[in-house]
C-alpha cells in the first residue's frame, strides 16, 4: 500500500445489483424505478418493475454509481428512490472520506479501467478490479478542509440536478398546449421584440 493511501475497500462499501429480469421491465408508471448502465449517464430512469428486492439494492440521492459493462459510466444518482439494477455498482463511504471525495478519487481509476480493460466484444469491469483501486488520504487536518468544501458543493450539484429535471418536465407539459393555444399568454403582458429589418 502507498503511503498516504487506502484500499477503497477500507474507506467505501462496494453493492453490486439485483438481477431483475428485463422481460418484466415497464415504462407504464406502474411500479418501482430500475436502475440499469444506461441511465447513469442521465441520472433519472423511465424503467419500472413490481419485481421486489431486498433493501440493499435501493439507491438514494447522492450515491455513487458505476456501469460495468461497455463504457463505465460513473455518476451521482439524483432521481429519488430506485433499485440497482446487475452489473451496477454502487459505492458507499464508509465514513472516513466524503462522498464527494470518495466520487472524486474514483473517477480516475475508473477512467484507466475504460480505456484498459479490453474485451472480445464488450469491456467489462469486475471485483477483481474494484479491490486493486488505492484512495489518496491526506494528513486529518487537510481531509477536514476538504470535507467542509467539497460536500457543500456536492449537495449543490445535487439539488441543482433535481431543478433542472423538475425545469424539463415542466417545459414539456407546458411546450405543447402554449403551440396548441390550450394555454393563452397574451394577456400576461409579455414583452415580444420586434424583429430586426433586415
Amino acid at each position: 500500500m502507498l503511503p498516504g493511501c487506502a484500499n477503497l475497500l477500507d474507506v467505501a462499501d462496494v453493492i453490486y445489483g439485483f438481477p431483475f429480469k428485463s422481460d418484466r421491465f415497464k415504462t407504464d408508471g406502474i411500479g418501482t424505478p430500475v436502475i440499469r448502465i444506461r441511465d447513469i449517464p442521465n441520472g433519472e430512469t423511465a424503467t419500472l418493475t413490481e419485481e421486489h428486492a431486498d433493501a440493499k439494492y435501493v439507491v438514494s440521492d447522492g450515491e455513487i454509481l458505476v456501469g460495468m459493462d461497455g463504457n463505465f459510466h460513473m455518476a451521482m444518482w439524483s432521481a429519488g428512490r430506485a433499485y440497482q439494477n446487475q452489473r451496477v455498482a454502487r459505492f458507499i463511504s464508509k465514513g472516513r472520506i466524503g462522498n464527494h471525495h470518495l466520487f472524486l478519487a474514483l473517477a480516475g481509476p475508473i477512467q484507466l479501467f475504460n480505456s484498459t480493460i479490453v474485451g472480445t466484444t464488450v469491456s467489462h469491469l469486475g471485483h477483481s478490479h474494484i479491490k486493486t483501486i488505492q484512495i489518496v488520504l491526506p494528513g486529518n487536518g487537510l481531509l477536514g478542509d476538504m470535507t467542509q468544501k467539497f460536500e457543500p458543493l456536492a449537495e449543490m450539484q445535487l439539488n441543482l440536478k433535481k431543478r433542472n429535471r423538475v425545469l424539463r418536465r415542466t417545459r414539456d407539459m407546458l411546450l405543447p398546449k402554449l403551440i396548441s393555444g390550450e394555454v393563452n399568454v397574451s394577456e400576461l403582458g409579455i414583452a415580444v421584440p420586434e424583429e430586426a429589418e433586415a
